[in-house]
């Protein structure tokens, strides 16, 4: 199921949501391993660095490893949020941060090693509808959130709070919160494609 963040019943429901969502940074942490035995960390909430951006005139670049994806994305002229979420790599340790899963972005001055998608060689560049609300996770990585119904739900009656956030992450499997989540997405004016090189 997915969550039309342009529809004028759900466009400012998804800014209050993103505008709640910032405001949870560095929530509780699980430890694990996967398996190529590096360290992971779950971290629920979001970056300290992250922060909420106006999708204006920037003209923002897609890669996708696949010519299915690439073609459905140019003749929908939409992206659909995905189910994997950032990481953020220091060393031996990988953090994966749940929450934040969606519609990875970059621009063009950023290469696609440089972004954590090195085997993706097809791109679009495009442009957002204006006052689209998006997070920048870092310097070059920018996302479009998915939507937790549970937590969008308590965002548009004002009742999500940390506490009733922290409640969630903490009270439900991983499996069951993923249930809950709404795949953004968002309509798309593409400007310029293209393949890399391997």
């Amino acid at each position: 199921m997915s969550f039309n963040i342009h529809s004028p019943e759900q466009s400012t429901g998804y800014a209050s949501y993103v505008r709640q969502l910032i405001s949870f940074r560095d929530g509780s942490t699980v430890y694990g391993d996967n398996f190529e035995k590096r360290p992971e960390v779950f971290q629920y909430g979001v970056p300290d660095a992250v922060r909420i951006l106006d999708s204006g005139d920037i003209v923002f670049r897609h890669y996708t490893p696949i010519i299915a994806g690439f073609t459905n994305i140019q003749s929908q002229k939409a992206l659909i949020g995905g189910t994997t979420p950032y990481v953020q790599l220091a060393g031996r340790c990988k953090t994966k941060y749940p929450d934040l899963t969606g519609i990875f972005l970059t621009t063009a001055q950023f290469t696609r090693r440089g972004v954590g998608v090195p085997n993706s060689s097809y791109y679009l560049d495009l442009t957002l509808p204006g006052d689209l609300l998006l997070l920048e996770l870092e310097a070059g990585i920018y996302l479009i959130p998915n939507v937790n119904s549970y937590l969008f739900g308590l965002a548009q009656s004002e009742k999500l709070t940390r506490q009733r956030y922290n409640d969630y992450v903490t009270s439900r499997p991983s499996d069951w919160r993923k249930s809950d989540v709404l795949r953004a997405w968002a309509s798309i004016n593409i400007v310029a494609h293209g393949i890399l090189e391997a």
